[in-house]
């Protein structure tokens, strides 16, 4: 093939992954039908339930101020504002439950999309989740089957399912529906897009100037792969990667793409498992961090089914 063939190739693939990531913003961002619905709808939902869902609320109250707590206090947040995103109507004094409900819809998002790709045989997946399969995937019972023995392993943004009724089953359809219409664009991004999906998801349904109040800051992805570059870090799997802080486990999903693309070892899941490793304090970047790691290796889980149990190496601390 000669050069200019190739580039042209080349820049024909960048700009369908480009078109594909923008179509993944309309379906699920911030501007979004789908996050518009399910942000408000959760909100209303836990306002009215509150005395329901209270143990939710009162375990998100000691995150939220371990969390948020100092940068809250170092700058002014605009709760009106940050509803208006969503079409929802905030008072300063329900700003806990709005982002509650709002890390909600990302959560939920997350475990769609994972349970959708990972268990892409799974027959019951041909049609919307019932209340019992919801409580396996959030329970992680069913990520058992392939293996799997802590995603997601915390219960905080399962609230949803103690206030079941027609209203939150129309709600799960609608992500779960809008999921499999378009997971031949999610599995394109996952395997030919230069980014981790999920921390790509969550910067684009939390907007900036918000993030940046709540003193979070994203690893552009270009910047993990330099850092990773001049670390020498190139795929041998017998050396150890660890990443505090990891968010979303962008500096993971490249060490872990380097190892598969470098080396086809027998043994290479273990290897990946033992020395790639992330560390987190945010349970919703733990999960978003541990669906990254699990569907960067899922071939070699479909491989591993019935032989043995891992444990994926992301951490939650204090």
């Amino acid at each position: 093939m000669s050069k200019g063939l190739d580039m042209r190739n080349k820049s024909a693939r960048n700009c369908r992954i480009t078109d594909y990531l923008r179509k993944l913003i309309d379906l699920f961002g911030v501007r979004s039908r789908l996050a518009s619905l399910c942000v408000s709808e959760l909100y209303e939902v836990l306002i009215k339930n509150a005395e329901v869902v209270e143990e939710h609320i009162d375990r998100w109250r000691k995150i939220y101020v371990a969390l948020y707590g100092r940068a809250l206090a170092r700058r002014k947040f605009n709760s009106r504002k940050i509803g208006v995103y969503y079409g929802v109507k905030v008072s300063p004094k329900r700003l806990l439950e709005f982002l509650l409900s709002l890390h909600t819809y990302y959560a939920i998002l997350v475990k769609a999309i994972t349970a959708k790709i990972l268990l892409k045989d799974f027959p019951l997946f041909d049609k919307t989740p019932s209340e019992d399969l919801l409580y396996e995937i959030e329970g992680g019972s069913i990520f058992c089957d392939y293996g799997i023995l802590n995603f997601p392993d915390d219960d905080i943004f399962s609230w949803y399912l103690t206030v079941w009724d027609a209203r939150m089953k129309g709600l799960i359809k609608s992500v779960y529906d809008t999921v499999t219409n378009n997971l031949d664009i999610i599995r394109h991004i996952m395997d030919k897009a230069a980014l981790d999906i999920f921390g790509f998801l969550y910067q684009n349904i939390i907007p900036k100037d918000v993030r940046h109040v709540l003193g979070e800051h994203y690893t552009p992805p270009w910047l993990a792969q330099l850092i990773l570059d001049e670390v020498g870090y190139k795929g041998d799997p017998n050396k150890r990667l660890l990443e505090p802080c990891c968010g979303s486990f962008t500096f993971g999903v490249f060490a872990i793409k380097r190892v598969l693309n470098e080396r086809e070892e027998r043994n290479i899941l273990n290897s990946i498992q033992r020395n790639i490793i992330g560390l987190e304090v945010n349970p919703l970047a733990v999960l978003a961090a541990k669906a990254n790691f699990v569907l960067t290796i899922r071939h070699l889980l479909y491989e591993n089914i019935n032989k043995r149990k891992i444990e994926i190496p992301i951490y939650s601390y204090d």
